[in-house]
């Protein structure tokens, strides 16, 4: 077996988050980072674990599992990274895994577990990931600019009765999205 093939194969099949994993994370994938931004108002310990439906022995039993890395059972409001970990490891915890599991992936996460469960997933190839942050936005100039230049290549795959039948879908969408929209 040649040295490449070795490397590959070595990467291949090493499990995640080994250090002979391949390479980084493709560009639709970011490193998981916690959340420690607070907000600019915290919320009341009840209100929150009624809000995400978790028990008062629930956030005890993962403190003492060592999942939380504060005992929220002690504090009388909790902040945004907080909120943030405790979603998560209810997310973690509910998903059906056994105990051994759990910390095993967590392994793998560094404390405190403050990540956004919205955006943080489990690859069985990369092991933890996170969605990128929507931080660009939509040029307009662009986008026409786009739709432009390739409408009258996606015209040209539908038949009059489809394009008819396209055009009404805008229109109908148009219209919905509270723009108003006009035929000629």
């Amino acid at each position: 077996m040649t040295e490449q093939n070795a490397e590959f194969f070595r990467d291949f099949l090493a499990p995640p988050g080994s250090e002979h994993r391949c390479g980084s994370l493709p560009e639709t994938w970011d490193m998981p980072r916690p959340e420690l931004q607070d907000m600019l108002f915290d919320i009341e310990r009840s209100s929150a674990l009624a809000y995400a439906e978790i028990t008062e022995d629930e956030a005890a039993r993962w403190h003492a599992n060592g999942w939380l890395s504060e005992d929220v059972m002690s504090r009388a409001r909790l902040n945004h990274p907080q909120l943030c970990e405790l979603v998560f490891v209810r997310d973690l915890v509910r998903s059906g895994l056994d105990q051994a599991r759990i910390e095993r992936m967590l392994t793998h996460l560094r404390k405190p577990y403050a990540y956004d469960p919205g955006r943080i997933a489990f690859s069985f190839r990369y092991g933890w990931v996170q969605a990128p942050e929507d931080s660009e936005e939509i040029d307009e100039d662009e986008a026409f600019d786009y739709v432009d230049n390739n409408l009258t290549n996606w015209l040209s795959r539908f038949d009059d009765d489809g394009l008819w039948e396209l055009i009404h879908e805008i229109q109908d969408m148009l219209q919905q999205g509270g723009s108003e929209a006009t035929t000629d």
